[in-house]
């Protein structure tokens, strides 16, 4: 006779040696569907497509491949757009930005605003770890709302997005600075020993 047997997940999440971490995915409230790998809340984002953050999958390929993508995470000419809630990014099929759904307002350009001054580079932190980083970005004295942004290169013919950041909900400067301020990890981190 089979019977259901239920696995018991700490709020933290079962941390599994060789597969990562298991968290409960039931809703503990509304609003909240579960939690990330530090036990904070990940938040509904209440009407809008955006749920994750993540790198363009074909142009990573691209980059690693026969293709051998020009993709130079160090140049300053790599642009940030920022997009609303009806954004839906495909980090499987998407390859190229694109001014659908992107965000309209008070001192943002069409395209997003480049890398000048805010030194990229990628390097090892912590050991082990490839790192992504740059300084925060902002659109000083702007008037908009955004959900997320993609991050792409620019000056290649194909516009290819490299990466793209969730918000976690919509954010609004009003006739004030939006600034995009990344995590002490970077834009995004690879940890290549495990």
């Amino acid at each position: 006779m089979l019977t259901k047997s239920r696995l018991h997940v700490p709020p933290g999440g079962l941390l599994l040696p060789g597969h990562g971490l298991l968290v409960d995915w039931s809703p503990p409230r509304p609003g909240i569907l579960g939690v990330d790998r530090d036990g904070r809340p990940i938040r509904e984002i209440a009407g809008g497509a955006w749920t994750a953050s993540g790198l363009y999958l074909l142009n990573w390929i691209d980059i690693l491949d026969a293709t051998q993508l020009a993709i130079d995470t160090s140049l300053t000419t790599h642009k940030w757009a920022m997009y609303n809630n009806t954004e839906t990014p495909n980090f499987s099929s998407e390859t190229a930005y694109s001014v659908t759904n992107e965000v309209t307002g008070t001192n943002y350009t069409a395209g997003g605003k480049d890398l000048t001054g805010l030194a990229p580079t990628t390097t090892e932190s912590p050991a082990g770890t490839l790192m992504y980083d740059m300084g925060d970005i902002s659109w000083a004295s702007s008037t908009i709302t955004a959900y997320g942004a993609k991050l792409y290169a620019d000056v290649l013919a194909g516009n290819n997005l490299i990466c793209a950041l969730n918000f976690g909900g919509a954010y609004t400067s009003t006739n004030g600075t939006f600034t995009i301020q990344f995590n002490a990890l970077g834009v995004f981190y690879l940890d290549l020993t495990p």
